[in-house]
């Protein structure tokens, strides 16, 4: 990669990153959910987003999971483990055959755009309840859903923030089944790979997103109320999925 490039390539990751992580430190997801429609925004392919994203999502999720641990409710991880990563790794590697999916970013932001209104602003009330209740099918299609791409940690947040009210053990679950679903995923594309086939330079975004994470954690989290948890998250996703949206149809 020439010097001029590479400058733009780090300069815009590093961009995105910082805004990505400082959601992550606050919500448990954020920089599969944010940070891949963004990339997705500035043009890369999803195969090479995934490299960018997944190394330093699992790093902070890491982090959060030592940091909570004692707040972590090991029942939803339990039906994570069995219902979700399965179908994981089988998305991941019908993603990684197939990365031309027609029309994949127009795809991605009316999933995402439905479920925001739906569960965050309360539009279809039975259906989410009914679909929430179901959490075997639902944690099913989360993990198809998150191989295919890469944001199934919006079913998976929502889940959990639906069923903890609690911010600190929703925030320290969440990490839990982002690190599973990441660590899937990186396995999958490393023994379908045979090594890594990222820029080698996209393991240096980690350290920067630490510090973020560390920031915005200690002098963001502890403010925010536990329905500021919910209240914030929805008009966040909202945003991002508009964007992508617009960007799908030029």
């Amino acid at each position: 990669m020439p010097a001029t490039a590479e400058l733009s390539y780090v300069l815009e990751i590093a961009g995105i990153l910082l805004i990505v992580s400082a959601i992550q430190s606050l919500f448990g997801v954020g920089i599969l959910l944010f940070g891949t429609p963004l990339l997705l925004l500035l043009g890369y392919p999803f195969q090479q987003v995934l490299w960018i994203v997944l190394p330093v999502s699992l790093a902070i999720s890491i982090v959060q999971i030592i940091r909570g641990w004692k707040d972590i409710q090991w029942e939803i991880i339990i039906r994570l483990c069995l219902y979700t990563l399965p179908f994981t790794v089988l998305g991941t590697l019908y993603i990684t055959l197939n990365p031309l999916i027609p029309h994949l970013q127009f795809w991605i932001a009316l999933y995402l755009l439905l479920f925001t209104i739906g569960f965050y602003f309360n539009a279809f009330p039975k259906l989410i309840e009914k679909a929430m209740h179901r959490r075997s099918v639902y944690l099913t299609v989360c993990g198809i859903l998150h191989g295919l791409t890469n944001l199934g940690g919006s079913l998976l947040s929502s889940f959990v923030i639906a069923k903890i009210p609690d911010k600190n053990k929703a925030r320290s679950t969440i990490a839990v089944g982002y690190g599973l679903l990441v660590i899937v995923q990186l396995t999958t594309l490393l023994v379908h790979e045979g090594s890594w086939a990222g820029e080698p330079i996209n393991l240096l975004f980690i350290p920067m997103a630490l510090l973020v994470f560390f920031v915005a954690d200690n002098r963001l989290f502890s403010r925010f109320s536990n329905p500021q948890f919910k209240q914030y998250f929805g008009p966040i996703l909202l945003i991002i999925s508009l964007m992508l949206m617009v960007r799908s149809l030029l």
